[in-house]
């Protein structure tokens, strides 16, 4: 699975279909800071309609599921424009790939926390807001990372 994307079910469609609802660890880097990778574990709801701007949603996309967050609808041409936390990518998701939505989450073992919580909600918020300083700050963060790695690399 590519993203940040539930892990260990390969038949997730037919869970949120029987039950209305999944929990499974997070695998991938698109959603950090939100999700590590195998640290966190989240609850993800059959979702058919009511989809808003700052849901994260889980959705199909070649043959794997992804979990990321809606950032922008656009009603008009049928899409919801869907980003990574951590990615510099929007995608064009129609509501058809859209399975289900995140409806709560446990960070590192800490207790649940629901999406509907103040803090939830004004972390979504605000890192959507400031996505496009993290843009403009990203390529130059990366490139000095990258010179910084090739100056000070071990040699064997």
């Amino acid at each position: 699975m590519n993203g940040a994307c539930v892990s260990g079910y390969s038949g997730i469609e037919e869970q949120l279909l029987k039950y209305g609802n999944v929990a499974s660890v997070t695998e991938g880097e698109s959603m950090k800071p939100l999700f590590k990778t195998h640290r966190d574990t989240v609850v993800i709801e059959r979702v058919e309609s009511g989809l808003k701007k700052y849901d994260v949603v889980l959705y199909k996309s070649g043959g794997n599921f992804v979990l990321h967050r809606i950032v922008k609808l656009l009603p008009k041409k049928g899409v919801y424009i869907i980003r990574g936390d951590n990615t510099y990518r929007n995608e064009y998701v129609p509501p058809s790939d859209i399975i289900g939505r995140l409806s709560g989450f446990n960070r590192a073992g800490r207790g649940y926390t629901s999406v509907e919580s103040g803090g939830y909600r004004f972390y979504s918020k605000v890192w959507v807001f400031i996505y496009p300083i993290r843009y403009v700050l990203h390529f130059p963060i990366a490139f000095f990372k990258r010179v910084f790695r090739k100056i000070f690399r071990k040699r064997k």
